[in-house]
């Protein structure tokens, strides 16, 4: 069994965009011991992606947002 984890974004115009952190899985299916086949290197590696990512989507966010207000017109 195969599986991916993914963060889906949602900004506050409505559009998604999903981006794939890792993919796993285990050899044999009817293992019972360890369905996700992780190693400690590997839950490290999987919350080290999903974390640059959040982080990168909030530094976009600020960036994005200082960028429009620093075009507005003077009024």
């Amino acid at each position: 069994m195969e599986w991916p984890v993914t963060i889906e974004r949602c900004g506050a115009s409505g559009k998604k965009q999903t981006d794939e952190v890792t993919r796993g899985g285990c050899a044999d299916p009817r293992s019972t011991l360890d369905p996700l086949d992780l190693t400690l290197d590997d839950d490290k590696a999987l919350l080290a992606g999903v974390q640059r990512r959040l982080v990168q989507a909030g530094a976009d966010h600020l960036s994005m947002s200082r960028r429009r207000r620093s075009f507005r017109m003077p009024t």
